[in-house]
């Protein structure tokens, strides 16, 4: 898996949400991107690109929030927004042959602390970038590991 680190300035995400657990989530958010993925895609702010922001709503990770949107610079009617707040971040692509948990899994459990990173908890917020291609991108707020 490649990975790369990117500074990003916050940033606002708009759009529908739904609240998941590990065992529920490719049911849930299928049928999220069922149901509002065409119309998010053809918003002119979207320029054909998503955003699925995810943070956590529990302290053992077992539960959280999934905001699937468009980047915006106001407020979309009937959506709700999240700030992305500034952070430095490891990214790297889904790998082809891979499902988008799996990539996940590998990257946060694997990846990252391989090269002497942690996902840095304060920052609260992960997202995946899919671009009109509908091409994955996975972007985690990380810190050094103190040695």
């Amino acid at each position: 898996m490649e990975i790369r680190f990117e500074d990003r300035e916050k940033f606002t995400v708009c759009g529908y949400i739904t609240e998941t657990s590990s065992e529920n989530n490719d049911h849930d958010l299928r049928k999220l991107f069922t149901r509002h993925e065409d119309e998010l895609r053809k918003m002119p702010e979207s320029k054909s690109c998503l955003y699925g922001v995810i943070w956590y709503t529990d302290e053992t990770h077992q539960r959280y929030c999934y905001l699937l949107g468009i980047e915006a610079n106001k407020q979309q009617s009937n959506m709700v927004c999240v700030e992305v707040p500034t952070g430095h971040f490891a990214v790297a692509a889904v790998p082809k042959g891979m499902t988008v948990v799996e990539a996940w899994t590998e990257f946060f459990f694997k990846e990252i602390p391989a090269r002497g990173y942690a996902p840095d908890e304060s920052h609260g917020i992960y997202f995946e970038f899919y671009d009109e291609n509908g091409n994955c991108g996975l972007w985690i707020p990380v810190k050094a590991i103190e040695s």
